[in-house]
């Protein structure tokens, strides 16, 4: 387990951004995500990042080939290079990505999104789940699933006193740095740990916490924080009291009655850890519990 120390690295700009002024000359372009303007002069690609405090001019055949409106770069003004926000390690591809009718960031891993996007912002989606974890204001707060920090941050907004988050990917904490809606993982409240949840919470002391939100990758790459043992563990590290939100989404809905089989395993496994009062929410797409 690692303790990780985020530290907000600015110079963030889209691409639909920068393929807008590559095929418009002389018409200057205002980012979407960042305060920044792009403009192209005479085959120059000029970049003024106001939050980075800098300005980029480059030839336009050295920018990126094929830049994605959706993909978002770092501007790099040390090396004069326009770098894409994506990683590769050990057959998992990590990319920042912004929605075409969207200025949030969200993140895709392996093709799959880790935020609901279509009719409803990832930030609106994140204070929707800490809304429905009830008053959080004065709690201590266990975030399992980093990701680009949302949830976290809306829990600080809400005023949670103490935040421990989990992250089981590195690279995705090195790309949460560079997302501007994510700066505020910096606030001395946040605790981050690097490492798989399922071995990192047997490290938590017993009742640590009031509120647990749990927002795990899929069920089929992550099978562990599903299992009926990981769930007597944030049974074990809640007071009483206290309240589990559980992002599922709603997998192999169309199989069986309900919510699907993964859902109702969800839901049945929790129940036989201890948990009381569970139920599906469908305005979140979550299962929510209580420990008596």
């Amino acid at each position: 387990m690692e303790v990780y120390e985020y530290k907000y690295v600015p110079g963030i700009i889209d691409g639909e951004t920068l393929s807008l002024a590559i095929r418009n000359p002389g018409r200057k372009f205002r980012s979407l995500v960042s305060k920044s303007y792009v403009e192209r002069v005479r085959g120059r690609l000029i970049i003024a990042h106001e939050e980075a405090g800098c300005e980029l001019e480059i030839d336009v055949n050295d920018a990126p080939p094929r830049i994605s409106p959706t993909t978002l770069y770092h501007v790099d003004c040390g090396s004069s290079t326009i770098i894409p926000l994506q990683a590769h390690s050990s057959g998992v591809f990590i990319k920042l990505y912004k929605p075409e009718k969207g200025n949030h960031v969200t993140l895709v891993i392996n093709g799959i999104h880790m935020h609901r996007y279509k009719g409803i912002t990832p930030l609106k989606d994140a204070a929707l789940k800490v809304k429905y974890l009830g008053a959080v204001r004065g709690a201590k707060v266990l975030e399992i699933g980093t990701g680009l920090g949302y949830t976290a941050i809306s829990a600080l907004k809400r005023g949670a006193s103490l935040i421990y988050t989990i992250e089981a990917n590195k690279l995705v904490l090195h790309l949460a740095s560079h997302n501007p809606y994510s700066r505020l993982l910096s606030d001395g409240r946040v605790r981050i740990l690097v490492g798989d949840a399922s071995k990192v919470i047997r490290y938590i002391r017993s009742e640590a916490f009031s509120k647990v939100l749990h927002d795990p990758p899929r069920f089929q790459l992550a099978g562990q924080l599903y299992s009926g043992e990981f769930y007597s563990e944030i049974f074990r590290v809640l007071r009483p009291g206290g309240t589990l939100l559980h992002y599922t989404g709603e997998p192999l809905r169309g199989r069986g009655r309900g919510h699907g089989p993964i859902v109702k395993g969800v839901m049945d496994r929790l129940r036989r850890a201890g948990f009381h009062r569970v139920r599906y929410i469908e305005e979140v797409g979550a299962v929510i519990a209580w420990k008596p």
